[in-house]
C-alpha cells in the first residue's frame, strides 16, 4: 500500500475491529498497518471481508496476512514441497531460481540446493528433510525473506569460458502458484475504487464516522 491508501485502510481495519466489539484506537491501527502495509489496499479488504463473516474473534494482522495468501502457512509449506520435488529431477549441477523467494530462503538455510538433492537420497533421508523444510519454509512466509536470503540457488555446475568470455551457469526459473508467490507487489493507485465500496458500502460516510 502507498500513503493515499492509509485513509481507506483506517477504514477497513476499524471495521473490523468495531464488528468484534474493539475500539479503532490509533495505536491498534498503526500495529495492523505495520504488519500490513507491504500487501495491496484491495487485497485486504477482500481478506477483511471474509475474516468478518468466518471468524468467531477478532484476528490479529498475521491472521489477515495469511487469508491474504489464500490459506494456511501449513497448507502453503505443503504446496511449496510439491514443486521442489517436481525441480529435483533437474539434478545437483543446475542452478535453480523458484518464483517463490521462501522456497530458495528455505532450500538456503537447510544447505543450499545440491545439499537438498543428497538429503533426499532415501525414503527415510527425504522425510526428515521434508519436515525441516515445512517448519523453516512457514517461518520465512510470515516473516518475509527479502534480498540475498530469496536469491537463487547455485548448482554444481561450473563457469564457463566461450570465445574467450567467462559464462556463468543460468539458473532454471521454477514458476510457482501466483496466489503462492512471494513476488513484489504492485501498489494499488489512489483512484483505484476501494473494494468495501463496491459491495455497497459507502466509504465517504464510514470516513466521517472514524473521523
Amino acid at each position: 500500500m502507498v500513503e493515499a491508501d492509509k485513509k481507506d485502510f483506517a477504514v477497513t481495519i476499524t471495521a473490523m475491529l468495531e464488528t468484534f466489539g474493539q475500539e479503532g484506537t490509533r495505536a491498534r491501527l498503526l500495529g495492523y498497518w505495520l504488519g500490513l502495509q507491504d500487501l495491496g489496499l484491495a487485497e485486504v479488504q477482500q481478506a477483511v471481508a471474509t475474516l468478518i463473516a468466518t471468524s468467531s474473534r477478532l484476528p490479529v494482522p498475521a491472521e489477515v496476512r495469511q487469508a491474504c495468501q489464500g490459506g494456511s502457512t501449513e497448507d502453503l509449506a505443503i504446496a511449496a514441497w510439491s514443486e521442489v520435488l517436481k525441480a529435483m529431477p533437474l539434478g545437483s549441477y543446475k542452478s535453480v531460481d523458484f518464483e517463490d523467494r521462501a522456497i530458495n530462503a528455505t532450500i538456503r538455510v537447510l544447505g543450499g540446493w545440491p545439499a537438498a538433492l543428497e538429503s533426499c537420497g532415501t525414503t527415510e533421508d527425504e522425510k526428515w528433510y521434508r519436515l525441516n523444510f515445512l517448519k523453516a519454509y512457514q517461518s520465512f512466509r510470515r516473516q518475509g525473506c527479502d534480498g540475498e536470503a530469496g536469491a537463487c540457488l547455485p548448482g554444481l555446475g561450473q563457469a564457463e569460458v566461450r570465445d574467450g568470455v567467462l559464462q556463468e551457469p543460468v539458473p532454471r526459473r521454477i514458476a510457482c502458484d501466483p496466489s503462492r508467490a512471494n513476488l513484489p507487489r504492485i501498489p494499488n493507485k489512489p483512484s483505484q475504487r476501494p473494494a468495501i465500496e463496491s459491495a455497497g458500502i459507502s466509504m465517504d460516510g464510514l470516513v466521517r464516522t472514524v473521523s
